[in-house]
C-alpha cells in the first residue's frame, strides 16, 4: 500500500474466488475518469461474474456521476463485450472512491484508486501520475519533487504568492540526461477543486505531454 493510501492495481483476469458485496453492508460508491479513451469506444459496464451494471460513458475531461460499486473487486468491460478491459480493486476500508483509469497498455486499463473523502486527499490537492518512461521534475508553489516513471503522488500545494496563486513548472529529464521544459503556469489558490494530472508519451508525436482534469467540490451545506 502506498503511504498516501493509493492503490495502484495492475489489470488481470478475475479469478474464481470473486464474491459480491455482502448484502448487510452498504456498497461503496465510485466515480471514474480515464487518462484517454479510444475513438468510438462506446459505453462500459462494471462486471462481477455474470452480473453487470448499467452501461455508462467513460469520460476524459470530467468525472462520472457517483455510482455504486458491485463489489470491492470487479472487472470493467465494454458494454456488450466479453473481454475485460481492466480490473478495479478497492481497499477493504472506505466508502467512497475516485478511480483513475490509466492507459499503460494497449488493450486494457490499469486502475488507481483514491479516497473521495477524508484527510488524505482534500479540496485544493492535486494528484499527479507519470505514465511516461522518463522522470518528471515538478515545482508547485515552494516545493520541488521528482515524479519517477510509473509513479503517482498526492500533493498539497504550499507557498502561494500573495495568497492568490502558485508558480508551477514541469520539466522532463530526457534519457540523455538533459532537461526539457514542459510547462510553466500559475495556478489559482482554491478550495473548490481537486485536480488530476496525467503525464504520458503522445503516441503520434512520441513527445511527453500532460493533461489535467479538475473536479469541482460542492459547497458544504
Amino acid at each position: 500500500m502506498h503511504k498516501f493510501g493509493i492503490y495502484l492495481l495492475f489489470g488481470c483476469f478475475l479469478g474464481s474466488g470473486l464474491h459480491a458485496q455482502s448484502p448487510d453492508k452498504k456498497p461503496p460508491t465510485l466515480r471514474f475518469v480515464a487518462q484517454a479513451t479510444p475513438d468510438n469506444m462506446g459505453q462500459v459496464v462494471m462486471r462481477i461474474e455474470e452480473k453487470e451494471s448499467d452501461p455508462f460513458d467513460l469520460p476524459m475531461n470530467n468525472l462520472t456521476p457517483e455510482m455504486k460499486a458491485p463489489a470491492r473487486l470487479f472487472n470493467l468491460a465494454l458494454a456488450g463485450g466479453t473481454k475485460p478491459i481492466g480490473e478495479v480493486k478497492l481497499p477493504p476500508e472506505g466508502s467512497s472512491f475516485i478511480v483513475l483509469l490509466l492507459t499503460l497498455r494497449n488493450d486494457r486499463y490499469d486502475a488507481v484508486v483514491l479516497p473521495a473523502n477524508g484527510a488524505s486527499f482534500r479540496p485544493g490537492d492535486v494528484y499527479l501520475h507519470n505514465t511516461s518512461e522518463v522522470p518528471v521534475l515538478a515545482q508547485i508553489g515552494n516545493k520541488r519533487f521528482t515524479l519517477n516513471p510509473g509513479k503517482g503522488k498526492i500533493h498539497t500545494p504550499t507557498g502561494a504568492i500573495d495568497e492568490t496563486y502558485y508558480d508551477v513548472g514541469f520539466l522532463i529529464k530526457e534519457k540523455d540526461g538533459t532537461n526539457r521544459f514542459l510547462s510553466t503556469s500559475r495556478w489559482p489558490v482554491t478550495d473548490r477543486t481537486r485536480s488530476y494530472l496525467f503525464f504520458f508519451k503522445d503516441p503520434l508525436t512520441q513527445r511527453i505531454r500532460f493533461r489535467a482534469v479538475d473536479e469541482l467540490i460542492p459547497l458544504a451545506e
